[in-house]
């Protein structure tokens, strides 16, 4: 197969879902069909073996998409924000250089929440982007056009940010798998808005994919200079992690109660693990984790009475050390209406804490539940261990089978 052929599918396949989910809002593909030709004609005529092409261009002809949070020159960059509807990007942000210059192609922009700060995606520019599997949903935010368009198989790599949850979201609703990276290793330079200090700490760039093994690729290239500070090829023996969980967040009076679905999918997971592996998962009981939406926006607006978060996980390097990790919830409800996000903001707190404390986070799709709809789990490790992250993901995708085709359940649906 050719880089021009596969480019053209996932084009018409975007020509196809587009309409119904409203993901893709700039789009670049007679530059893109031009990549690939001129990629192809290199792959012909290089006389490299296809080894030293894996090597030198480990990504070369595969297109991506990327969210409309960072710039791709000569395509609008907006944020979603009315009074940037015409502003176009000079150059490219340093995640879409990154993806280039592994070969990638480039085939647009996806759509965002104003100013990427909710977690429903809709804007007054663009309007609102639906989830595949029911159009009534949300696709989450603020990354919900590529955890959209990626679940409807219009891209096979995105690139997404999450600053509480903006990659964890749209990939739980959408089905798929997000990885928060731990804070710092990926560059968020060509972003916009431009964040500075703890709020470039807070938000982080990382893939979506449909794969795990899509997500570990991704990952080595989107890491850059950093990638010595992760393990990447460290092969992971799962007899040897230990395995903490939480079944919800202890009581906030303000969130609602986690679908028992989800916590009927994570106990599955923990037994496998247990049948499997010989690991007895231990449940545990961080009591400060109820207060995580207090002490999550009080560092987020800097407030001077900000509670310390030691969090007695803030033992946590004595807790999950460089062999644990920890199962929670993504979201506590996978059957959130458009615009109902305004009845429910604060179970952002699911995923934000862990950007509070920098550490890794992957969403991992468990199937879907009697509503049709995704199920998921994230897994977290201590920073620096996304490699374990990636290895308990892989095996939760090999043993519950991940992804789920959104056209297959509405196929059936019909049937």
């Amino acid at each position: 197969v050719t880089s021009e052929e596969v480019v053209n599918a996932f084009i018409e396949r975007i020509k196809e879902v587009n309409p119904i989910l409203n993901a893709l809002v700039q789009e670049r593909f007679e530059d893109a069909r031009k990549e690939a030709r001129d990629i192809d004609t290199f792959i012909s005529t290089s006389g490299k073996t296809v080894k030293e092409l894996e090597e030198e261009k480990p990504l070369l002809g595969v297109p991506f998409t990327v969210k409309d949070f960072y710039g791709v020159k000569g395509l609008k960059h907006t944020c979603g924000m009315w009074g940037r509807r015409e502003n176009v990007a000079e150059e490219d942000a340093e995640c879409v250089r990154l993806m280039k210059e592994a070969g990638a192609i480039c085939l647009g922009v996806t759509n965002v929440p104003e100013f990427c700060m909710w977690w429903e995606t809709h804007n007054t520019i663009y309007g609102r982007t639906n989830c595949p599997y029911d159009v009534n949903r949300i696709a989450g935010g603020s990354s919900g056009g590529e955890g959209s368009l990626q679940s409807a198989c219009g891209t096979p790599l995105s690139i997404g940010s999450d600053i509480a949850g903006s990659i964890r979201f749209p990939s739980f609703f959408n089905g798929v798998f997000g990885h928060k990276p731990t804070s710092d290793v990926v560059s968020n330079k060509g972003a916009e808005p431009n964040l500075i200090g703890l709020h470039n700490s807070l938000s982080v760039t990382g893939p979506i994919c449909k794969y795990v093994d899509d997500i570990s690729l991704m990952y080595r290239v989107l890491a850059g200079k950093n990638l010595g500070l992760l393990s990447l090829d460290k092969k992971v023996d799962l007899k040897n992690i230990n395995i903490y969980y939480m079944e919800n967040d202890g009581g906030d009076p303000l969130l609602p109660r986690v679908n028992p679905e989800i916590t009927f999918a994570q106990r599955k997971i923990l037994k496998h693990f247990e049948d499997e592996f010989k690991i007895s998962p231990v449940k545990v009981n961080f009591k400060q984790l109820v207060d995580a939406r207090k002490i999550y926006f009080a560092k987020l607006f800097s407030e001077k009475e900000a509670h310390s978060y030691a969090f007695e996980y803030g033992n946590r390097k004595n807790l999950l050390g460089d062999n644990g990790v920890f199962i929670y919830p993504t979201q506590p409800k996978n059957d959130i209406y458009h615009n109902g996000t305004l009845f429910c903001y604060f179970v952002i707190i699911y995923t934000g804490i862990w950007n509070l404390l920098g550490v890794p986070s992957i969403q991992c799709p468990l199937g879907l539940g009697s509503n049709r709809l995704p199920l998921g789990v994230q897994v977290i490790g201590n920073k620096y261990q996304d490699h374990l992250c990636l290895a308990v993901a892989k095996e939760i995708e090999k043993t519950f089978g991940g992804w789920v085709n959104p056209s297959k359940v509405s196929t059936d649906s019909e049937s």
